[in-house]
């Protein structure tokens, strides 16, 4: 009798560049993963995160419609681990949601934002 296959992790994806966020889906589904999103806009990832539960979440920090503070503050206090994917350092944006959270600043090979992100989720 054949076993179902475990349920593959479920990783939100909010990136509004529309080339990084088709490579990192593609790559992302390479790796095994379900990929919610690309989301272009914080409102969009927050609407889908409303109703649903991601294993974890790759974000850029500024999006089209501006810093994604609350989002990322939604991750947290919901335990879900995420790591920023972003054109600036850390330094451009100091708050407190974004302490602690793995900062990988673009362009970065695909190995280190994934290496982060499955320290993230171990």
């Amino acid at each position: 009798m054949h076993e179902p296959d475990p349920p593959r992790s479920v990783i939100l994806l909010a990136e509004d560049e529309a080339i990084i966020a088709l490579e990192l889906a593609d790559s992302l589904e390479r790796d095994g993963f379900v990929v919610a999103g690309p989301f272009t806009t914080c409102a969009a990832a927050e609407a889908w995160l409303k109703v649903n539960e991601p294993t974890g979440a790759i974000l850029d920090n500024t999006l089209r419609d501006g810093p994604c503070v609350k989002l990322a503050g939604d991750l947290k206090a919901r335990g879900i681990p995420f790591v920023v994917y972003s054109g600036h350092d850390r330094t451009t944006d100091l708050s407190a949601v974004f302490k602690d959270v793995p900062w990988i600043v673009k362009p970065a090979p695909i190995e280190t934002l994934f290496g982060a992100l499955h320290s993230a989720l171990a």
